[in-house]
């Protein structure tokens, strides 16, 4: 598969971001974001749940929400599977694509104030459910997946750390980074492969808002309710443009700890170079249009034409959440991380990403034909 890379200042980089089948050997045309929501669905069903809850900014939500479309077909109440989606009132605007008849949104005031518990999280879905279906559905078990990793990510992402550029593995792989779960299926599959006896000496390179990660910053304090201790957050006031990516907490903060122990490194972005990383993307895309133009011919013109608007809207959709890590094709973020000439660097994407236009594409001219 012919892929698009960009060459700058002697410097390799690579974009990638997981599909649903392969993250370096196939496109297809489902969203970057999409991948897992199925496996988590059956992981619980496996563990006697037949609720799932969780807190989300909207990938992993949208995700589910398509995922639990398709594994409920045809299914009777009793035996469907339920999602609740726990969201902050502020980013209630993402959310409304989540919203089915089996998928409810919970819109939270309280997570401005204090941490949800994963036993605060599963008793607002037990009260979803009552309030929603009474008696007519029963509750078998709820599961809450706000930090559920998939081994969907963990082997795509072993896929694209053994990727190879001019016979040599990445040397730098930047990350958006929220909860946590894509840096951490990343830091899973690397220490899996040099367990196996791989030789990848990748170093990872999480972006987070500036002020808004609690890998910098403690934004909890501790007090006691009547009989209860619970932690309120404090000194938290989002501002970013990489919105999906701002969280005062997260339960794979130790994960993530762990990681920038081993080497590491996490770099906090504010909305300057937040929108510099997305025009970088808008460029990117734009080579992808470049690459279409080339194919073009009066035939094919009027779904050429509407394959790049499809990719004009990717690119300026303000992605600026899943775009982060093409700051490091900035000089001063690539001097922090320690890029040198030569190096080969990956650039991962969330959210909508762009391959699936291209494939949407070539399907909508009846071609065989991939990049």
């Amino acid at each position: 598969m012919k892929r698009l890379n960009i060459w700058k200042d002697n410097i390799f980089y690579r974009i990638y971001e997981f599909r649903s089948k392969s993250a370096v050997l196939s496109l297809d045309d489902s969203l970057a974001k999409s991948v897992g929501g199925f496996e988590t669905i059956e992981s619980a069903v496996k563990n006697g749940a037949n609720v799932i809850v969780d807190i989300t900014s909207g990938n992993r939500g949208c995700s589910l929400r398509k995922a639990l479309d398709s594994y409920n077909i045809d299914k009777s109440l009793e035996e469907r599977v339920k999602a609740v989606h726990i969201v902050d009132e502020n980013k209630l605007s993402y959310h409304f694509s989540m919203q089915s008849k089996d998928s409810i949104i919970y819109v939270s005031e309280e997570m401005k104030n204090k941490v949800l518990l994963p036993e605060d999280r599963i008793s607002i879905a037990e009260e979803c459910m009552v309030k929603e279906y009474g008696a007519d559905f029963k509750i078998r078990g709820i599961i809450d997946v706000t930090d559920y990793i998939p081994q969907e990510y963990v082997r795509q992402a072993r896929e694209i750390l053994l990727d190879k550029i001019n016979n040599k593995h990445l040397d730098i792989l930047g990350i958006p980074v929220g909860g946590g779960n894509t840096f951490i299926s990343f830091y899973q599959a690397l220490n899996q492969l040099r367990n196996d006896g791989y030789k990848i000496n990748t170093k990872l390179v999480g972006f987070v808002p500036v002020d808004e990660h609690p890998i910098f910053h403690n934004f909890l304090s501790n007090r006691v309710i009547g009989n209860k201790e619970e932690n309120s957050i404090v000194n938290y006031n989002p501002k970013s443009l990489a919105d999906k990516l701002s969280c005062p907490y997260t339960d794979l903060l130790p994960e993530l700890k762990e990681a920038e122990k081993n080497g590491h490194q996490f770099i906090e972005l504010g909305n300057g170079m937040i929108e510099s990383a997305l025009w970088f993307a808008v460029a990117y895309a734009n080579e992808m249009r470049k690459y279409l133009s080339e194919i073009n011919n009066s035939e094919i013109s009027q779904k050429y034409a509407l394959a790049l608007a499809n990719l004009h809207y990717l690119a300026h959709s303000e992605e600026y959440s899943s775009s982060v890590a093409f700051a490091l094709i900035n000089n001063n973020i690539a001097k922090k991380v320690g890029i040198k000439e030569y190096d080969n660097v990956g650039i991962f994407i969330t959210g909508n990403g762009f391959y699936s236009c291209v494939k949407t594409f070539f399907n909508s001219i009846g071609t065989n034909d991939r990049i």
